[in-house]
């Protein structure tokens, strides 16, 4: 029972192995140019390799998602239903993110003995209405608009579709897109990491309770980030 004619165990399809597949080769393939990337941008001296890095992911991610025929408003980039509260969305994401640096980042960091910020990169900025404004571009195209996409709309559904789609599967997608977008943010220093850890982490919260949609995380992203920038340039946040 449950045999052929020669003793052989029957094999039963598997269908989730070809799903399986995909969701591993399009996670692998976006991590590999994300990664490659960053390393040839740094290694033949290209500005901004991170830049570069997220912008090939993007680019990789959409032509992953094509294939499996998907576009990126199913995974969220659609305008919301009641764009005020889409507003208020952005304005508590911005809260919360203070809050968080108020509450957990700053106590954490002055207990473990973390310098600042390292803001080095931007020492250009002060006073210097060229770098704002190419700045504020980056901003928005980059990290508001490209990191939103990679990290929340794509990085955080494959990994609950690869690791079972169920809630747990859920929670820890969102723990580990966090977790990798910290890691991205190197080059801040372990204050910046954690900064933008607990930030993925409260955006990736935010996708998943306000029906998956990425414009309020891409609004408060980029809002915080050109916020920080001008407050550079105004020389009213120090650059070490």
């Amino acid at each position: 029972m449950g045999r052929d004619g020669h003793g052989h165990g029957i094999r039963r399809p598997r269908r989730w192995r070809g799903p399986l597949r995909a969701l591993v080769s399009q996670l692998g393939i976006v991590a590999a140019a994300f990664v490659l990337t960053h390393i040839l941008a740094r290694r033949f001296g290209v500005p901004g390799p991170g830049t570069w890095a997220v912008l090939c992911a993007l680019a990789v991610a959409t032509w992953r998602l094509r294939r499996a025929g998907m576009r990126w408003d199913e995974l969220g980039m659609r305008a919301p239903e009641n764009w005020w509260i889409a507003l208020a969305w952005v304005a508590a994401l911005y809260a919360a993110a203070a809050l968080a640096k108020i509450l957990v980042i700053d106590p954490l960091a002055k207990v473990l003995g973390w310098p600042p910020i390292n803001l080095s990169r931007f020492s250009k900025l002060p006073g210097n209405a060229a770098f704002l404004a190419g700045g504020l571009f980056l901003v928005w195209v980059q990290a508001a608009f490209g990191e939103e996409l990679v990290f929340r709309g794509f990085l955080l559904t494959r990994l609950e579709l690869l690791l079972g789609g169920e809630l747990s599967a859920t929670a820890m997608a969102l723990v580990g897109q966090a977790l990798l977008f910290g890691v991205g943010h190197w080059y801040l220093g372990p204050r910046g990491v954690t900064t933008a850890g607990i930030t993925g982490l409260i955006l990736g919260a935010v996708y998943l309770c306000d029906g998956r949609n990425l414009v309020p995380l891409i609004g408060a992203h980029g809002l915080a980030d050109s916020l920080g920038l001008i407050a550079i340039y105004a020389r009213i946040a120090r650059v070490t």
